[in-house]
């Protein structure tokens, strides 16, 4: 006969393991950023919404600040080698950005701790040195834990031109899908 803890214990683990695999097909969830939920967990917002500036480093080394891409779209995208959903969004990402002509930028924050692995996958999907994509790591979770509460990947914050957050992604989406390229289109309006 089983001894009641085991039951216990098993218990637990099915019903985590269901609670997982619920939240993997659950799908993505695109939240406006009016809502006030995803607004308040930002450091630094003001009430304008306007994304904190903050610096990444690339994976040559250079600098780069969120600030240098005013009058652009930004795609502010928390990824990492291990998540499943993040490898499978970011060709349409790099896709997207070729689509946009230079309107827009992928500021893909990457969760590894080894640069090997990110250079590797980039080198695979064939985006490394692409125009408008800009690579770097955040292994400490500094930006992307400290700065945007970031608990889920990937996740992904559209920024608008005037440095505003206009949508907030959580999960992996296509997002080189025509309505996805004629909403940044439409961001990226003067």
């Amino acid at each position: 006969m089983m001894k009641p803890q085991f039951l216990i214990i098993g218990a637990t683990v099915l019903l985590c393991g269901l609670a997982a695999a619920y939240d993997m097909v659950s799908g993505p969830q695109a939240v406006m950023v009016a809502d006030e939920a995803v607004l308040s967990p930002v450091k630094g917002a003001s009430d304008g919404a306007v994304v904190p500036d903050f610096a990444v480093t690339d994976l040559k080394g250079v600098s780069h600040h969120i600030s240098d891409y005013r009058g652009r779209v930004v795609l502010l995208n928390f990824w990492a080698t291990w998540c499943a959903p993040c490898l499978q969004e970011f060709p349409s990402m790099v896709s997207l950005v070729k689509a946009m002509e230079g309107r827009a930028v992928l500021l893909a924050v990457a969760m590894n701790e080894h640069e090997s692995d990110v250079t590797q996958f980039l080198a695979k999907v064939g985006a490394a040195n692409v125009p408008g994509v800009v690579v770097g790591l955040d292994a400490e979770g500094k930006i992307s834990h400290g700065l945007f509460m970031t608990e889920r990947f990937p996740e992904t914050i559209i920024v608008a031109p005037d440095g505003t957050m206009a949508r907030k992604v959580v999960g992996g989406i296509e997002w080189d899908a025509p309505d996805m390229l004629d909403y940044l289109k439409g961001l990226s309006k003067p």
